[in-house]
């Protein structure tokens, strides 16, 4: 309304076009600053404008830097933007020294090279000697150490592998394995709002996790996920009635490396037991706003996560786990998973040999039938060809008297060299690890040959009993017999005995031997069975 701007005339030379001033054209003027107010474009005085058009009209223009003719106050590029994505990686710190470039993808990918090399590494251990480092392998090692630091506590956290388990993951070959997840927990986001008009109000929210994955190997899984981390609440610091939010989506992909071991034999079937893991990979960001303007400082992030798994050898699992996805989102949850494909081995830990005797007739009349490959049964033969040449052979078992161990043992058992039957009673040596299911190298031994026995004896059935000491607790001790018989059990079907031939029973520590008061005696009664069924 400056009469120097507008060019107009100003006879009471207040400085104020005439057009526009309270004393010459009527109208209210509630701020007094001599401008009627329709034509004032800040009528109430307060310095913003409320009416810029009027302003433009008058030649007066409001500030406008880029010449759009759109006085800045009312442009969005005015505004400073609240920033989601703000590191790239759950690890907490930048990994980009350019804001604009956004997050070094060379360096993701060396870190993560960097890992798989460690963990190799850490694997083949087993393959050097300890405590010997020369000074080139030191120097030459030192700054990869260095900038990988991070990685290297979580790799140093993997217990190495023993010869036994080296040597018994040899011998088995995993089975891998699909599974579906899902998990409900609470997140925490913390856009940046430095310098913007918005505060954080809200940071906690509920968040939802769907996945698919597969076991590769005993110790790593990947896994494909989608995960919806719930909504950051803000408002304005100047006027607070306004509200908004920004909501997170997260699609990524996840490589999980178990820290313990499962046990080895009830792994081959599917994972059991309780495990910790730790989690990395890669997610793509998305968010989401009605009102409030933000940009993404990283859209891809490198992700980072700890849990915990408990899983049934039914395939269902639990799962508790906390994952830093960025710096400003953060998920705790609690999740359920289920493995497909359960083994049919699971038949074996619950035998039913009531009906046995019932049924064992028919087994036996049908097999010549059924399966002619059995026809050459007459392989026992070879064995009782001697016996017309024996003469002190009471129970014509094939060994003399002398020798014979067992006297009177019943024509066409298998019958072993000191006169007994081979599949009737403990299988001596055949041992576990301390407080697991895992056979030693010996027990591999003794049932390598047994497997050789029963492929030659191909009519023959048996039952697979397992026992235990009396320390520790009776349902322990149960579920600890259980887990030997489904050992044992995989190892004869390993070695070509078929699963039909046999059944097994768990008997804990209700069945000893001799007494456990000494250790003598609980050494007797922690023992594996094989008898002969009909």
């Amino acid at each position: 309304a400056d009469v120097d701007s507008t060019g107009g005339i100003d006879d009471d030379m207040d400085g104020i076009d005439d057009s526009v001033d309270s004393d010459f054209v009527s109208g209210p003027d509630q701020d007094f600053d001599g401008i009627v107010d329709r034509f004032d474009p800040d009528a109430d005085g307060d310095g913003y404008a409320d009416n810029p058009g009027n302003a433009l009209s008058l030649g007066a223009a409001l500030p406008d830097t880029d010449g759009n003719d759109i006085p800045n106050f009312q442009e969005a590029e005015g505004e400073v933007a609240v920033k989601t994505g703000i590191f790239g990686n759950g690890i907490g710190c930048s990994l980009s020294t350019d804001t604009d470039r956004g997050i070094d993808l060379l360096f993701v990918l060396m870190s993560l090279l960097s890992i798989v090399c460690l963990i190799i590494k850490r694997l083949r251990q087993r393959q050097t000697v300890p405590g010997r480092v020369n000074a080139a392998t030191r120097k030459s090692t030192f700054p990869m150490l260095r900038s990988t630091l991070p990685y290297l506590i979580i790799v140093m956290l993997l217990p190495p592998y023993s010869d036994a388990q080296a040597q018994d993951e040899r011998e088995q070959e995993f089975v891998r394995t699909t599974y579906i997840a899902g998990g409900f927990g609470v997140s925490n986001l913390n856009p940046e709002t430095e310098g913007t008009r918005w505060d954080v109000t809200q940071s906690s929210s509920t968040g939802l996790q769907l996945a698919l994955g597969m076991d590769f190997s005993k110790r790593l899984t990947g896994e494909l996920h989608f995960t919806t981390l719930g909504e950051a609440g803000l408002q304005e610091r100047a006027n607070t009635t306004v509200e908004d939010s920004i909501s997170y989506q997260i699609v990524g992909a996840s490589v999980l490396a178990y820290l313990t071991s499962y046990d080895d034999q009830l792994a081959f079937i599917k994972r059991a037991g309780l495990a910790a893991y730790v989690r990395g990979g890669i997610g793509f960001l998305s968010n989401s706003s009605d009102t409030i303007i933000f940009e993404q400082s990283n859209s891809m992030h490198f992700l980072l996560g700890l849990g915990a798994e408990y899983a049934l050898d039914n395939g269902l699992g639990l799962r508790a786990e906390l994952i830093a996805f960025d710096g400003d989102a953060r998920y705790a949850q609690l999740g359920v998973l289920y493995r497909f494909g359960k083994s049919s081995d699971s038949t074996i830990e619950q035998p039913k040999p009531v009906p046995e005797p019932v049924v064992a007739p028919k087994v036996i009349a049908r097999e010549p039938a059924v399966v002619p490959k059995p026809a050459p049964e007459p392989k026992p033969a070879p064995k009782p060809a001697p016996r017309p040449v024996v003469s002190n052979d009471d129970d014509a078992d094939g060994v003399t008297n002398n020798l014979d161990k067992c006297p009177g043992s019943i024509p066409g058992k298998p019958i072993g060299v000191d006169g007994c039957e081979i599949f009737n009673g403990v299988l001596e040596g055949v041992n576990f690890e301390t407080g697991s299911a895992q056979l030693t190298a010996g027990a591999k031994r003794i049932l390598k040959k047994a497997a050789n026995e029963l492929i030659k004896f191909q009519n023959v059935r048996i039952q697979i009993s397992a026992h235990t000491d009396d320390r520790g607790d009776d349902g322990y001790n149960l579920d600890l017999s259980r887990q030997r018989v489904v050992a044992v059990a995989n190892f004869l079907t390993q070695n070509g005995v078929a699963k039909s031939r046999f059944t097994g029973r768990a008997y804990g520590e209700t069945r000893p031997m001799v007494s456990n008061a000494t250790e003598q005696g609980r050494a007797r009664n922690r023992r594996v069975e094989i008898t002969q069924i009909k």
